[in-house]
């Protein structure tokens, strides 16, 4: 294997309760992840075509939806825990850019978001 893919998981909805006061924190709140996942990949996928061969994207949309439970003051913590989890998925995967947007901080005006990359 020498060549590279990317995955890339586009405005995911999600809910996680996250904020600095504990009052935010106490209602889930819809926050938006675009992740995408560089792993290497095999030099032709029509001789390799099975899941096997890279990365079963469901696998990152189902912690989006369920392993997130934890409370989180800030939502680079919440962009860290997604990358840190796409990263263990598979050995193939080489870097992760995950970033978490959060609409409703700033009350219709536009949204806050971070972005953050991590790398074996």
């Amino acid at each position: 294997m020498t060549g590279a893919l990317t995955i890339r998981i586009a405005r995911a909805p999600f809910e996680a309760r996250v904020g600095v006061p504990a009052r935010e924190r106490a209602t889930a709140q819809k926050l938006i992840a675009t992740i995408a996942i560089t792993l290497n990949a095999p030099d032709d996928f029509t001789a390799d075509d099975h899941i096997a061969a890279t990365l079963d994207y469901d696998r990152v949309l189902d912690f989006l939806r369920h392993g997130l439970a934890e409370e989180a003051k800030l939502i680079e913590t919440v962009a860290e825990r997604i990358a840190a989890h796409c990263l263990a998925l598979s050995p193939l995967v080489r870097a992760v850019d995950v970033s978490v947007e959060k609409p409703s901080v700033l009350n219709g005006d536009g949204h806050v978001s971070v972005e953050l990359r991590r790398a074996r």
